[in-house]
């Protein structure tokens, strides 16, 4: 549990910077709107999710790359040493369920059930996507 206080924590910090971002931007954006400026309120737009999405990914750097100091950031020194093997090992099955699920499984054709294939192409709704998925491809 403690790990999950710990994350919990890190994303009250991201969220509270993302929500400080946008609703930093409502005045400007009242302003622009009520000047008939949407060429501005179309840039800061723009800005403000390029720049959301930058605290984003940082976020999710600090997170997968620096694990343990994040939790020596936010736990007991103590805790920090016997909960970071739970990060590793759980990034670890992650690993091993992403290589057996897409890799070692194969995915030729012989391997899709037949009678799954037969029940999937017998909906007309799922015909017409694909017919659209196909046409869009071949563009």
């Amino acid at each position: 549990m403690a790990v999950v206080g710990i994350v919990m924590k890190f994303f009250q910090i991201v969220i509270s910077i993302a929500v400080g971002m946008a609703a930093g931007c409502i005045p400007v954006v009242g302003y622009n709107v009520g000047a008939g400026r949407n060429d501005r309120v179309k840039a800061l737009f723009t800005r403000l999710l390029i720049g959301e999405f930058t605290v984003g990914a940082i976020a999710l750097i600090i997170v997968e790359f620096f694990p343990r100091q994040l939790i020596g950031i936010f736990g007991a020194a103590n805790e920090s040493q016997a909960y970071s093997h739970i990060l590793d090992d759980g990034r670890q099955n992650n690993a091993a369920l992403f290589q057996e699920a897409f890799y070692e499984k194969g995915t030729s054709s012989d391997e899709i059930p037949q009678d799954k294939l037969a029940k999937l192409l017998s909906n007309p709704e799922v015909v017409a996507l694909l017919k659209t998925l196909a046409k869009t491809i071949g563009q």
